[in-house]
């Protein structure tokens, strides 16, 4: 590095095992991505021209590029957008202090990715197969009175159902990937239609098995629904770190 670099302020991709390959590669605003080094644990860093970065596209595109980049059978530990540090020195200093902690992470997702895994409805047809899957709830909106009241509970009644369904897809979900899924995180569904919104650990050597494994669950499902896993990600679902930059 420079001495003009050095001066900037530096933003933060990831910790990884090793630091290697990263000739020729660059990230936000273009600058050079670089590593620092404590132990058995590497940053990954690149210069910035201010410590205030917005979550532009460009930007956002150019972290995970980065992060791609070296998804590529190291263990990394992908760290939020926007994590901007002021020297080396402080890198290499939480790296000394967080070592241990660090490297037991790192082993934890050694030779894994994240892969993404949503089951959905269309948007206009929540409601009709709630009322088809629950006949109990359609029978109370019949005689429900059109009042205020009513409307409330059949409201909650709702979404009941739809927390009932969903509770129901996730323990399906998770029964028919756990020989070939390390770990699962179950996120907040990001609409009424998204009945699952997953992200899995998976050993890079059984992705063609959960593959498979998500083809056998989509057979079990009606024609209501749609699935999809995307990936591979680095395992931001699955980083467990309090590091206080």
């Amino acid at each position: 590095m420079t001495e003009s670099a050095i001066e900037t302020s530096l933003y933060l991709y990831a910790l990884v095992d090793h630091a290697g390959g990263l000739t020729g590669q660059t990230g936000i605003e273009g600058s050079p991505v670089f590593a620092v080094t404590h132990g058995r644990v590497s940053a990954l860093l690149g210069p910035l021209k201010s410590t205030r970065l917005r979550p532009e596209r460009r930007n956002v595109m150019a972290h995970q590029k980065v992060l791609a980049s070296v998804n590529d059978g190291r263990a990394i530990l992908p760290m939020r957008f926007g994590l901007v540090v002021s020297s080396e020195d402080e890198v290499a200093s939480l790296l000394e202090q967080h070592q241990d902690n660090l490297v037991e992470q790192l082993q934890r997702v050694r030779g894994r990715i994240e892969l993404g895994l949503r089951i959905c409805w269309k948007e206009d047809q929540v409601f009709a197969n709630l009322m088809s899957i629950y006949p109990a709830l359609e029978e109370a909106r019949r005689s429900a009175p059109k009042t205020r009241e009513g409307l409330i509970d059949i409201g909650q009644r709702v979404a009941t159902a739809l927390t009932t369904q969903r509770n129901s897809i996730e323990a399906q979900t998770h029964a028919a990937l756990t020989d070939c899924v390390g770990e699962f995180a179950f996120n907040a569904p990001k609409s009424d239609a998204q009945l699952l919104n997953a992200a899995c650990l998976v050993d890079r050597a059984n992705v063609p098995q959960f593959e498979s494994a998500v083809n056998a669950l989509g057979a079990t499902l009606d024609d209501r629904y749609t699935i999809d896993f995307n990936g591979p990600w680095a395992p931001h679902n699955f980083i467990k770190l309090n590091l206080a930059f």
